[in-house]
């Protein structure tokens, strides 16, 4: 986002992330999201799964960032010292 939305370095390649604890071992609980309800569901079904390693994929939207992040890259644009 520092450079913009659609610099490459934005790019991330498309894997089944949530899919990748499962390389260290079959004990894990794994969930992919994409709404607030679906992570604040698997949040719940982690209070489950204590004795496991946990992953959770969270899909959002390209062009999301904290809005912090946002001010920074304004305020730096602004005083061109990036």
């Amino acid at each position: 986002m520092i450079h913009g939305p659609d610099m490459i370095y934005n790019d991330i390649q498309s894997w089944k992330y949530a899919e990748l604890p499962k390389i260290f071992s079959n004990h894990v609980f794994t969930a992919k999201v994409s709404t607030e309800n679906e992570l604040a569901n698997a949040i719940i079904q982690l209070k489950s799964h204590r004795d496991k390693m946990s992953f959770i994929e969270v899909m959002m939207n390209r062009k999301d960032c904290p809005e912090n992040l946002h001010s920074l890259v304004k305020a730096l644009n602004n005083n061109k010292k990036l």
